[in-house]
């Protein structure tokens, strides 16, 4: 679901721009198309940015970076449908990292998209599941500013429950990060517009941010699953081996009745 304080119209407009502007970033290059198309979703992202409701600001766009990266990749994947194999995980990640840069100025959470609710966002085989998409991507409005905003995500997919990578695990970088800073998109408007000349001067931070996710297998539950195998493995050999023990010595002990019998007779 996505919430109505970002309008539809802003909404299908300025994805139109911004995947122009990835198209040709990553397919057709043309700097002076892409400096017109960021000029003007700058002043887009600042118009959106003024018209929010003050108690709903934070929420919206914290969120906003992974809903414009998601209605991105879907586009894509909608648009292009025999080239699919260019929007790979690589892909996604760009646009991850693209849209948070753009908004606030840090990249994301790594491997975000893998939360994406790819069902809503690929393209379908039939009606049945265009009509699911339509449900799933419905716009909620709210009657009043004082309700609590819905989320502007898409509807979340059932969770799984992960499990932790058994090797050293990720790595991790300071960067000097300027809380009086502005995005990107924030900025170039001022910029363009000789705005904010009076700003006050940058105070910098440390901000921890992951820098290597480092190897995701094996997982714990992998480990644990593989050594459940060995184990029913080895048990099979085990009894198989106690089972060839058992017959032989059965025969060693009819062998020597029959020897008996024979040295009697």
């Amino acid at each position: 679901m996505i919430s109505s304080g970002i309008n539809a119209e802003y909404g299908a407009a300025r994805l139109q721009d911004v995947f122009w502007w990835v198209l040709m970033e990553k397919f057709v290059p043309n700097k002076s198309e892409q400096d017109k198309l960021f000029s003007r979703i700058s002043d887009s992202y600042v118009s959106l940015f003024l018209s929010i409701n003050e108690s709903h600001k934070d929420f919206i766009l914290t969120h906003f970076p992974s809903a414009l990266a998601q209605g991105l990749y879907s586009t894509f994947c909608n648009v292009y449908t025999n080239s699919l194999k260019h929007f790979d995980d690589n892909f996604k990640t760009f646009l991850c990292n693209l849209c948070s840069e753009w908004v606030s100025g840090s990249t994301p959470t790594p491997l975000l998209w893998r939360k994406w609710p790819y069902h809503l966002l690929e393209p379908s085989t039939n009606a049945k599941e265009d009509d699911d998409k339509i449900q799933g991507l419905k716009i909620h409005t709210q009657e009043s500013v004082e309700d609590k905003p819905v989320t502007p995500l898409f509807n979340e997919t059932k969770k799984v429950v992960e499990s932790h990578p058994a090797g050293p695990g990720p790595s991790f970088e300071r960067v000097q990060f300027n809380i009086f800073g502005r995005s990107p998109l924030v900025s170039h408007y001022m910029h363009t517009r000789n705005l904010g000349k009076d700003t006050l001067a940058p105070k910098l931070v440390s901000r921890t941010q992951i820098d290597d996710v480092g190897n995701e297998e094996p997982t714990y539950r992998q480990i644990l699953s593989q050594a459940r195998k060995v184990y029913k493995n080895l048990e099979k050999q085990h009894e198989r081996a106690m089972s060839l023990s058992e017959s032989t010595a059965a025969k060693i002990r009819r062998r020597f009745r029959e020897e008996v019998v024979e040295l009697a007779v």
